[in-house]
């Protein structure tokens, strides 16, 4: 026999839950806020359907949580209480709530969900007991109470989700501030069903015009390797010793300022000539553009890409198959289910010997494993060259600053400085030019939260702080004599058409459709985007200070 609470305990329990979740998730400044500049700015209808939308979205979560059906209760309940703890546990890493960024990444590269959940998870665990605790209070105060809602109540949470995906839709998931338990599966619907641009490439324009062209071209983009963190660009800390030795050999640009801070925006950046000021993306021209990999083609060159991230046949960064029909060559470590993480990019260092040793001229687009989180799996154990490092069963956020530090100085020790020992008789030669960058910086225990990088809103520089060099005499003779205006002044948007007129493309007509070549002095602001590439969410636009970030 289904029963009806007293409207008075239901009103009670609307009330706490309302207040709980604005507590919980800053979501009562966001809305008042929202409300606040819809008014001022005499848009009543849209403030009154976001109201509307809000208060059926805590309507729909009570009428879960109260159903008479004790089924319905409990693994409703169950299901709230996880959204509740994933956002909290956002919060507690990123100090936001979950958006469509962070759903996307999470889309884009799954592979790294683990070491994800394995780097902070001293704050997932707090965050989701906290959350947990909380869920499970409500749910035994509403019982002891004895309020119910009959279960035609529930029509509140299709309705509750057809408002919120309305509004998510319409200002395209900017308005996402909505109780997590009805706002993260609608982010997940909306970054289903808000499909990128997925057709036809265009093809490429420009013509070759020169020859005398480097025999091999290596572009080689690290993972979350912070460029103050290298002893060649100033660091105190001993990570780069080999390169250190062989700086005469180095065009070292030294800090520069990446796309993004998320590996997925700025790679398809890097791979599509996207220029600064088509961020954000709104276009989809990263998705439009002739990539890298077409131009090389074009060229003469044989195309390669070598992968430690992925697993074959999988597509990472918003790379499509389309891509890879001008990749003459994919390479991916995955394919070694046994091979240790540590080890993923010394697989792509043999294969990128055995392509030097070819006479066949090609291009060589390196995405290599780096540094990225959880540090201890990017290098091998008893490699620990600094010391304290993060404790077995520790993460980030549950260690010292110094101790996450020197574990991030070890995993960047190996995987470049290591790395780099490794193929450097194969790179020392006139017929090889070699670009190394990273996708982002890192940002270790800075400011109030453990994230390292991602961050949408006001996120620390170091997330954008990375490294860049250059190896090979015929890229290195390209600069002037007096090349000091590119040292820490360059940017990842000036790497893509350095790499066309490397290639042989006429230098004036690459320099009109993209951005400055590195040889080329930088004069405006150097900057990097947050938030999602294509701008699906609040995209924001950071500045980046010239000195490096210590």
């Amino acid at each position: 026999m289904f029963t009806v609470s007293p409207i008075s305990k239901i009103i009670a329990l609307f009330i706490v839950l309302l207040a709980g979740l604005s507590l919980l998730e800053y979501q009562s400044l966001i809305f008042f806020g929202i409300m606040q500049g819809k008014c001022d700015q005499g848009e009543y209808l849209k403030a009154i359907v976001y109201l509307i939308a809000y208060c059926i979205s805590i309507l729909g979560i009570l009428s879960i949580m109260l159903c008479s059906n004790r089924s319905i209760r409990v693994v409703g309940s169950l299901f709230i209480g996880l959204l509740i703890c994933v956002n909290l546990s956002s919060i507690a890493i990123l100090g936001q709530n979950v958006g469509l960024g962070d759903v996307s990444a999470a889309v884009s590269l799954p592979a790294f969900a683990s070491t994800y959940i394995q780097s902070h998870l001293h704050s997932i665990v707090t965050a989701s007991a906290f959350g947990g605790s909380l869920v499970l209070a409500f749910y035994l105060l509403a019982s002891r109470i004895g309020a119910r809602l009959h279960p035609v109540c529930l029509l509140s949470v299709p309705i509750g989700l057809i408002f919120v995906f309305i509004v998510t839709w319409v200002t395209m998931a900017v308005l996402d501030h909505f109780p997590s338990p009805m706002r993260i599966p609608m982010l997940v619907a909306y970054n289903s069903m808000s499909r990128t641009y997925a057709g036809p490439r265009e093809e490429v324009s420009l013509r070759v015009e020169s020859k005398g062209k480097p025999k091999h071209i290596i572009y080689i983009v690290d993972e979350s390797v912070r460029g103050d963190l290298l002893t060649i660009n100033g660091n105190a800390m001993d990570t780069t010793p080999f390169l250190m030795g062989k700086q005469s050999s180095i065009l070292n640009l030294g800090i520069a300022s990446s796309v993004t801070n998320i590996s997925s925006g700025t790679n398809i950046a890097l791979m599509s000539g996207l220029r600064v000021d088509q961020c954000p993306d709104i276009d989809q021209l990263a998705l439009k553009n002739p990539t890298i990999f077409q131009y090389a083609k074009n060229a003469g060159y044989q195309t390669y890409f070598l992968d430690a991230q992925t697993a074959p046949g999988a597509y990472a960064n918003f790379m499509r198959a389309d891509d890879f029909k001008v990749i003459d060559h994919a390479v991916y470590s995955m394919s070694m289910p046994d091979l240790p993480i540590y080890e993923r990019d010394g697989v792509l260092a043999t294969e990128l010997i055995r392509i030097l040793n070819s006479a066949v001229p090609s291009f060589v687009y390196v995405n290599k494993y780096g540094a990225h989180a959880d540090w201890r799996d990017s290098y091998p154990p008893g490699k620990s060259q600094f010391t304290p490092i993060i404790s077995d069963g520790g993460s980030i956020g549950s260690s010292s600053k110094e101790a996450a530090m020197n574990t991030y100085a070890n995993a960047v020790s190996w995987s470049v400085d290591a790395f780099f020992q490794q193929i450097w008789p194969h790179i020392n030669s006139d017929e090889v030019v070699l670009i190394y960058t990273s996708d982002h910086g890192q940002s270790i225990k800075e400011g109030k939260f453990p994230s390292t990088h991602g961050d949408r809103v006001d996120p620390p520089e170091s997330q954008a702080n990375v490294p860049l060099f250059i190896i090979g005499k015929r890229a290195q003779a390209l600069f002037p004599d007096d090349s000091a205006f590119a040292k820490n002044n360059s940017t990842h948007f000036q790497i893509f058409p350095s790499l066309l007129i490397l290639m042989g493309y006429d230098s004036d007509a690459v320099i009109e459709e993209y951005d400055k070549p590195l040889w080329e002095e930088w004069t405006a602001p150097r900057v990097f985007q947050s938030g999602d590439i294509f701008s699906r969410g609040i995209p924001y636009i950071n500045s980046f200070s010239i000195e490096p970030v210590r």
